[in-house]
């Protein structure tokens, strides 16, 4: 009876554990953009809601009868829906803001869309909308 010493592997053995390490890792690599894409836009539509809640809170601190003020510009309706002028937001480069202001019989509602087209030639045409709408009673 031959009596084989079995402790060891083969080249075969580790040649396969490489492939499989090999395609794992490759699949890993690939999806690394798609998971930074998501973290940077996260960022981007925070950035944008923040923009609209700083108009928000402008609305909230001028007094009830000043508000049609805020409008940019005056008289355009609808900013959420694409008839609104954007305009650009300093210090926020690609962010564009639009604040309209309907006034009813007895409040005031206060709608403000911050856009983000992308900067450094990232990005076609809208990205990211943020909405945010308030009432304010007379």
């Amino acid at each position: 009876m031959l009596h084989r010493n079995e402790r060891g592997v083969t080249l075969i053995e580790v040649m396969v554990a490489m492939m499989l390490l090999t395609v794992a890792f490759v699949a890993l690599a690939a999806s690394f953009p798609y998971a930074m894409f998501g973290v940077i836009a996260g960022g981007f539509q925070t950035t944008a809601t923040l923009l609209s809640q700083q108009a928000i809170d402008r609305a909230r601190n001028t007094l009830y009868a000043n508000l049609p003020s805020l409008s940019t510009p005056a008289g355009v309706s609808s900013c959420g829906g694409g008839t609104g002028t954007f305009v650009s937001v300093t210090g926020y480069d690609g962010f564009k803001r639009c604040v309209d202001v309907q006034t009813g019989a007895s409040t005031t509602t206060v709608t403000v869309v911050t856009r983000f087209t992308g900067i450094g030639g990232v990005g076609t045409g809208t990205i990211y909308d943020a909405t945010l709408v308030t009432l304010r009673a007379q």
